[in-house]
């Protein structure tokens, strides 16, 4: 899975305008949290930090994992340029080095998705592991009724797919696992008040749903 992104980001001479705004209900769940005083933050998969350098802009303290080396270099970069810290480490999703109970929220946008069913497994226990009681995941998983479900090469078991990803020039072809929303109940087992939504985009072609559970 590392060397797609890592080509991916290596091959980004300059962030496409359309993903370097974080997403508006990103940053309406970044407001109930302030609110709440829920400032500790893990971004997992943050990439060239998109919500990352959003957060850290609101005073959040905030810390994020990427697989990509290129995309931490990229995150670290525009940190320095916008005179913001954060903690940024190259690092496993299923295989977070972070204590338990670290941090009040976990933020995962179309992230957790790129694995096989089991690593997502791995990632949602660890997950369970790092949030303070009372805390909060927010993050989407694609939907068996996305367009790409069933689509392209199959991996493994479990539904996962190498199939083409969407979206501003990517066009690399990455790991998708695809969940009914009772597959995501099951999954989410450990967590309570679970929230589960189908968000359809591009037309109905891609449909993932969001996700928010609290420890």
């Amino acid at each position: 899975m590392t060397k797609e992104w890592e080509k991916y980001y290596s091959n980004l001479e300059k962030i496409p305008e359309g993903i370097r705004k974080p997403r508006n209900y990103v940053k309406e769940f970044a407001k109930g949290l302030k609110e709440q005083n829920k400032m500790d933050i893990l971004d997992l998969g943050c990439g060239f930090g998109r919500h990352l350098i959003y957060l850290a802009e609101q005073g959040f303290n905030v810390k994020g994992i990427d697989i990509s080396k290129e995309a931490i270099e990229m995150a670290e970069t525009r940190l320095r340029e916008k005179g913001l810290n954060a903690e940024l480490k190259q690092e496993d999703m299923k295989d977070l080095s972070f204590n338990e109970s670290q941090f009040d929220a976990v933020i995962a946008i179309t992230v957790i998705g790129h694995a096989t069913k089991p690593d997502i497994s791995k990632t949602v226990n660890e997950i369970h592991r790092v949030l303070k009681p009372e805390g909060v995941f927010y993050g989407n998983i694609p939907s068996k009724t996305d367009s790409r479900y069933k689509t392209g090469q199959a991996v493994e078991e479990g539904e996962t797919y190498r199939t083409r990803e969407y979206g501003y020039g990517r066009g690399i072809k990455e790991i998708h696992s695809f969940y009914t929303e009772e597959e995501l109940r099951d999954l989410f087992k450990e967590f309570r008040d679970l929230e589960i939504e189908l968000l359809k985009f591009k037309g109905e072609e891609i449909q993932s749903y969001k996700i928010i559970a609290k420890k």
